[in-house]
């Protein structure tokens, strides 16, 4: 890394350092979230569906507690990493950007007791040919990448700038001081000019130490290097803004569309898994409902498709899962798809 951008990555002041400024973007405040609990919010009791096959049961059973059963859901974990035709993706979030809950919500849904019902905001983490690589970065970043043992990133890539999706940038800064370099993130001109804005402490002439150290790259309408990792952006229409989606072999991950054109569909031919957005079932001026998405998938033809950002409008996550086609299913936080990669 070049340390002329900043202070070095090794102050006194490590992760603990640096302003904490509040910061607002279109009027709205950025505010912490509470720390994470496993028992309220991991979905324990479900396993992690796979194109290629189901996880080991005892990664999703809530029997298997203590430093034992922490060593063995590693273990598994790195194993997939390693496995190099293998494309694994996690679901961080699956929520809009209200969450599930919504604060101050007495609806079924939000008092829900299934754990499936219980959903971040949305984000997913996709391991791939040894490279590590997160979707969005939005305000539930911290615990999301505590639940789930991040470990390493080695890219970023931002779908566009609304909060519930770059809220959680100050985050990185731990990899950052782990990895002792910047983090590369990908994302639109509009994009890329919001996340300056939001956290202009980390773009300063004069930086203060700890602050985040970001490297942005404005990404066109063309495939791109990701860490060594190849993607195919793909612009959908959430309302009258552009959102990137973007293709990594045979996976696609879509959210906030609401309109995608012909020639960008045509990207998103062939595939074995399609994440895609579904709001609610009523419809909406800038997000696909479930009857949209589901003409969608049905349109693209991929072998699977999994839902996301969805909000407690939609329902709760046991009852609309009986009305999908086995090709088709609700995601939720903490879900483990893994595909084929060349």
């Amino acid at each position: 890394m070049s340390k002329q951008k900043g202070t070095p990555l090794r102050s006194g002041v490590g992760g603990e350092g640096g302003i904490r400024t509040p910061v607002t973007l279109s009027s709205k405040a950025v505010f912490k979230t509470a720390a994470f609990n496993r028992s309220a919010t991991s979905p324990q009791f479900h396993k992690a569906n796979s194109v290629c096959g189901a996880l080991p049961n005892a990664i999703y059973d809530q029997r298997q507690t203590g430093k034992a059963a922490r060593k063995y859901i590693r273990a598994g974990q790195h194993a997939i990493f390693a496995q190099m035709a293998t494309l694994r993706v996690e679901f961080l979030g699956t929520g809009t950007s209200q969450g599930v809950p919504v604060v101050a919500c007495e609806c079924a849904v939000c008092r829900s007791a299934d754990p499936r019902d219980k959903r971040l905001r949305t984000s997913v983490w996709v391991q791939v040919n040894g490279k590590s690589l997160l979707i969005d970065a939005g305000p539930d970043l911290r615990q999301q990448l505590l639940r789930s043992r991040v470990e390493r990133l080695d890219a970023v890539l931002l779908t566009h700038e609304h909060m519930d999706h770059i809220a959680g940038i100050d985050e990185l800064r731990a990899f950052n001081f782990k990895q002792d370099r910047e983090m590369d993130m990908y994302g639109n001109a509009a994009t890329n000019a919001a996340v300056k804005r939001m956290f202009h402490y980390a773009f300063a002439e004069q930086k203060y130490p700890g602050v985040p150290e970001l490297e942005l790259h404005t990404l066109g309408n063309s495939a791109f290097d990701a860490q060594g990792v190849e993607v195919l952006p793909v612009q959908v229409m959430h309302y009258e803004m552009p959102v990137l989606g973007f293709r990594i072999g045979g996976f696609a991950y879509i959210t906030d569309a609401k309109t995608i054109s012909s020639a960008e569909k045509e990207k998103l031919k062939g595939l074995e898994v399609l994440v895609l957005n579904a709001l609610r079932k009523k419809t909406h001026l800038s997000h696909l409902n479930l009857s949209e998405a589901m003409d969608l998938v049905q349109e693209l033809g991929p072998k699977k498709a999994y839902f996301t950002h969805i909000s407690h409008l939609l329902g709760d996550h046991a009852a609309v899962s009986q009305e999908l086609p086995p090709t088709m299913q609700l995601a939720y936080d903490g879900l483990v798809v893994t595909i084929p990669h060349a």
